[in-house]
């Protein structure tokens, strides 16, 4: 979606990045599943990519479930740079 917000979620195993994944999709959610920034974490994580409209559902399904998660960050873009901010 052109102009919407980004965040991506970052978690402490690639499990639980699926496990969101899979959860988010039957909502109907629309979200992908990438390689986790190279500028937040070290190690070959992965990481969901959502939109700001799903903010709330992504926040519940980890409090419900209780996901150990490294962070959430808004992509934000400036002067064609990405910076990840942690929310």
């Amino acid at each position: 979606m052109k102009n919407e917000v980004e965040y991506i979620a970052i978690f402490s195993s690639n499990n639980y990045t699926s496990f969101l994944f899979k959860k988010l999709k039957e909502r109907k959610c629309r979200v992908s599943y990438i390689s986790a920034p190279r500028s937040i974490v070290k190690s070959c994580k992965k990481a969901v990519k959502f939109y700001e409209r799903d903010l709330y559902d992504v926040q519940q399904i980890i409090k419900t479930n209780n996901l150990k998660i490294k962070g959430i960050y808004k992509i934000v873009i400036k002067n064609r740079k990405v910076n990840y901010v942690l929310i």
